[in-house]
């Protein structure tokens, strides 16, 4: 039996499920192509698709691989989890299902909801499984806490969201209750703002 190609062009907002996966899609132009080895979709038109708690929404999405594992996402991304609390745009976003990473390439801002935190950055990983991000190039990040806002800024960041720990390395700086840290490397609990200083350091305390 020869193989099977099946080639879709939908104009009109459809929605579609990808087999027993927990994935949907729609979009007010769509691409299906199913073949052994080939499977893709292509979205435009305000795309959206929506995977376990997140929704994705673009300019345009594709989505391939033999279990729809690939999504990469064009222009005008947002990405949002309700459940989890966090809200990221972008307009470059790869998004691999099978090991729960987001991979950002291009400016992005995120918005932590759950835990009052905005952030932004021009290079992003993000293990979700883990719950924990890794932002790079030009990282500023704000905390509002107890009132009192706390501002961050370095060459890399890592977040680890369900630990409250942030650290901050290369050219890192931290003002917080009008005081001013600087460091190689500056280590930050969010929960209870001890913050911690590495390597050659220096800072101005308002007493």
């Amino acid at each position: 039996m020869k193989k099977l190609t099946i080639l879709l062009i939908v104009l009109l907002l459809t929605t579609y499920s990808l087999f027993s996966t927990d994935i949907s899609f729609h979009g007010g132009t769509s691409k299906v192509i199913m073949k052994e080895n080939n499977k893709m979709v292509t979205l435009s038109n305000k795309a959206e698709v929506k995977t376990g708690s997140l929704v994705i929404k673009a300019d345009s999405i594709t989505i391939e691989g033999n279990n729809y594992d690939k999504i990469t996402c064009n222009g005008n991304i947002t990405i949002k989890d309700e459940e989890n609390g966090f809200v990221i745009k972008t307009d470059s976003l790869y998004y691999n299902r099978t090991t729960d990473k987001i991979i950002i390439s291009s400016y992005c801002e995120i918005s932590d909801t759950k835990n009052e935190l905005e952030a932004s950055a021009n290079n992003l990983t993000y293990d979700l499984a883990a719950d924990n991000l890794i932002l790079q190039i030009d990282v500023h990040l704000v905390k509002a806490s107890n009132e009192e806002i706390m501002s961050c800024a370095a060459e890399q960041m890592k977040y680890d969201r369900k630990e409250q720990m942030l650290a901050l390395l290369g050219g890192a700086l931290v003002y917080f209750k009008q005081d001013t840290y600087n460091a190689n490397a500056i280590i930050v609990n969010l929960d209870t703002e001890e913050i911690t200083l590495e390597g050659k350091i220096k800072g101005t305390i308002n007493g």
